[in-house]
């Protein structure tokens, strides 16, 4: 059933079609169907979630960093940065390979803001690299203020 809200939007179902709002904007799409997924879908559909995953873990770690301001893509680009990471990795096929074994480079200049970038706010560039163990340090050269 559709239903009309105090504000003038409309969401809900009717028929095979769904009404919904994002970003301020009310979304009409179909109903979604099942369907049968091959082994590849599985195992592409698998890594795609584990790197929203990923991208979660990742996005949590800097919260402290950039708190609230982040643009409203943030989330989804982040995603697939991480999701090109898992899929260039070199040591394991499709299935089996996860962050770990990913390609970090694709992670590279990576924007918490398109609106306001660090590289446009800090002064110094930071340096990244993984140790032994697979850890990434981001250190900051010294700050002459």
């Amino acid at each position: 059933m559709v239903i009309l809200d105090t504000k003038g939007g409309i969401h809900g179902k009717a028929g095979n079609v769904i009404y919904r709002r994002y970003r301020g904007m009310t979304i009409v799409q179909g109903q979604p169907k099942k369907f049968k997924q091959t082994v590849a879908s599985r195992e592409s559909s698998s890594e795609f979630g584990m790197s929203s995953s990923c991208g979660r873990i990742i996005r949590e770690a800097f919260l402290p960093a950039y708190r609230d301001l982040y643009d409203g893509g943030m989330i989804n680009r982040l995603s697939r940065a991480v999701y090109q990471c898992i899929r260039n990795s070199r040591s394991k096929g499709r299935g089996e390979r996860d962050l770990h074994d990913g390609e970090l480079g694709f992670l590279e200049g990576m924007e918490f803001n398109l609106h306001s970038r660090l590289s446009d706010c800090l002064k110094v560039k930071p340096a990244v690299r993984r140790n032994e163990k697979g850890q990434v340090l981001v250190s900051l050269p010294e700050i002459n203020a």
